[in-house]
């Protein structure tokens, strides 16, 4: 990608005002805004029931130990991904951010069955969360309707 300020007016006339065309990588805010929208999914509607069970002692213990374990992974994440940039022959200028996907970096280390099967767990992941999301969906409407929706009404 050609940097923003190599490109004559010319060029630019007639573009989309886009991120993706002014800069080659995300701002600091926008890469915590991305990875706090991760880590607040679908799982985070089950929060308030979990502190229901666990108590007000044991539940803020427990997403403590989540959250340095969430930490943690996430340094060896970052640290597996720049091994995989040391390694790339074809790696570009230093200053250009690397852009590796989960899979790019377990190519890196497990080699292809390793890439095939964090593919894999990547689509469940995501059928999971859609499926969860329709469980909320229709608990809510289920909630909102007083149970006038049923199976036997289809």
């Amino acid at each position: 990608m050609v940097p923003n300020d190599e490109r004559s007016s010319e060029e630019t006339k007639g573009l989309v005002s886009d991120a993706r065309l002014t800069r080659p990588g995300i701002s600091d805010w926008e890469a915590a805004v991305s990875l706090a929208k991760a880590i607040m999914g679908a799982g985070s509607f089950a929060l308030p029931w979990a502190f229901s069970q666990m108590g007000y002692f044991v539940g803020p213990v427990f997403l403590i130990f989540l959250m340095i374990c969430s930490i943690y992974s996430l340094d060896l994440l970052v640290q597996a991904s720049r091994k995989v940039k040391q390694g790339s022959t074809s790696a570009k200028e230093d200053d250009e951010p690397a852009k590796y996907s989960y899979v790019d970096v377990a190519r890196a280390y497990f080699g292809s069955l390793g890439a095939k099967l964090t593919y894999g767990a990547s689509v469940s992941a995501s059928v999971g969360v859609c499926g969860s999301y329709l469980v909320f969906i229709s608990a809510n409407l289920e909630s909102l309707f007083g149970g006038t929706i049923s199976q036997t009404n289809w």
